[in-house]
């Protein structure tokens, strides 16, 4: 059904899908919706399905369901939206200030899409390779967000290819359900930075956990999209690979405060001037090991360094080592030049 994105901060989006968690219900998405807004989301992303454009009665189930649908094709039938519907769901985005983004499934669907003025687009896993949807989706200029979870380099570097490299984000994503952490493939997002360096990358998730979301950003991630339910007790194919309210708030703690963090950059020397008597408490200066005697010539094995700061540096010991002592220097005290006798 969708996924709704959260703004942490330039050029970081955090989405969170709804999928088929909805199960036909308008009034599900409506909920959802206002349970975001309330939350601060600004990015709702929706897909739709029209079977008579995007099926033919073959079409298997990825799981099995509660057997009211004899086949995927009727499942889509009951579970989309009319037109009306689709309508009163812009409508809704837009009065609570939220973007609607849509994954189209047929070019039908973008031609409706296009009629709701949508800004962008989102292309599924299984489409990379469809090159008819692709190529239609491209042709409207709009940006395009791209998932890769079925798709080898080759491939996904072919689809590229068709569509320009400003207004493409590109997703690293494992397409099981749920995913388990061995198949995350975090690494595949640095491989595709390398492959496109001109394109936003992101990452897909399925694992059902809010702390891939937060690792995937630290790791640079540009757009991260996750399921979402308000219960993963509820029926639906994607509950298990889904997160909740309450965990998407972690991952919306963790994108304003390094927002916050990122917005005052730090002048590390202006700091360090700012911290001289903190410098001069766990600094350390030249200091001998032992008691020394007044005329002792000191030695390397006679020195360490101690707090706080002191008058010697460690690299100024070459400068005393073979020198005279004019005074007895007790353990507990730095080491001076007024110490030696001098040439």
């Amino acid at each position: 059904m969708g996924v709704i994105a959260f703004n942490g901060m330039p050029n970081r989006e955090y989405c969170l899908e709804l999928a088929q968690s909805h199960d036909g219900s308008l009034g599900y998405v409506f909920s959802m919706l206002t349970a975001l807004h309330k939350r601060s989301i600004k990015i709702a992303k929706f897909q739709l399905h029209w079977p008579e454009y995007e099926s033919t009665s073959d079409e298997h189930f990825r799981i099995a369901l509660s057997g009211q649908d004899k086949t995927r094709y009727k499942y889509w039938e009951r579970t989309g939206f009319s037109q009306g519907n689709w309508k009163l769901i812009k409508e809704k985005c837009d009065s609570l200030d939220i973007e609607f983004l849509c994954t189209p499934l047929s070019p039908e669907a973008v031609d409706f899409l296009e009629t709701l003025d949508v800004k962008r687009y989102k292309v599924a896993s299984g489409d990379l390779t469809n090159a008819q949807l692709v190529q239609y989706i491209a042709d409207t200029g709009k940006e395009i967000i791209l998932s890769t979870g079925m798709s080898s380099f080759d491939e996904i570097a072919k689809t590229v290819g068709m569509i320009d490299h400003k207004r493409l984000i590109l997703l690293q994503c494992t397409s099981s359900y749920p995913t388990s952490i061995q198949k995350i493939g975090l690494n595949v997002m640095t491989e595709l930075k390398r492959m496109f360096p001109k394109i936003r990358i992101g990452f897909s998730d399925h694992t059902g956990n809010p702390m891939t979301a937060i690792l995937a950003f630290a790791q640079g991630a540009e757009f991260v999209e996750q399921h979402i339910v308000f219960s993963r007790e509820q029926y639906g194919p994607d509950s298990t690979s889904s997160i909740e309210l309450k965990e998407m708030e972690l991952v919306q703690e963790f994108l304003s405060f390094s927002n916050l963090a990122s917005s005052f950059p730090v002048d590390k020397d202006s700091v360090v001037k700012e911290m001289n008597d903190v410098r001069y408490l766990f600094g350390r200066g030249l200091a001998p090991r032992r008691d020394l005697l007044i005329g002792e010539i000191v030695s390397e094995s006679d020195l360490t360094m101690k707090k706080p700061l002191g008058p010697f540096a460690w690299s100024d010991r070459l400068k005393l080592i073979g020198k005279k002592l004019r005074r007895d220097v007790p353990a507990s005290s730095h080491l001076c030049l007024e110490d030696f006798e001098l040439e």
